[in-house]
């Protein structure tokens, strides 16, 4: 997760396991008031992701590899081995 900087403010692995998506948008969601996702994923092996956003209110976009790879980049973010990148650009509220 980037906030509108490109600061990094959410990064972790997650499992392609229902809990541990679901505990994975709950620490997403508590950090800002407004989360735009965007997946690099397609086919039903990888459909639990785009099913649990959905259902929890949240709307994904597709970006093919080659936008997510510029997009990495551009937020100068250390490559990851994880196949299914997810980015998540939000609006986050100070709690000062």
């Amino acid at each position: 997760m980037v906030d509108e900087t490109g600061g990094t403010l959410w990064s972790k692995k997650v499992d392609n396991d229902e809990t541990a998506i679901l505990a994975a948008l709950c620490e997403i969601l508590d950090l800002a008031n407004e989360v735009h996702w965007a997946v690099d994923i397609s086919g039903t092996a990888s459909a639990l992701l785009p099913a649990l956003l959905a259902a929890h209110g949240q709307q994904a976009v597709y970006v093919p590899g080659r936008t997510v790879n510029r997009m990495a980049g551009a937020y100068r973010r250390p490559r990851s081995s994880n196949r299914c990148p997810v980015w998540a650009r939000s609006s986050v509220q100070s709690s000062s």
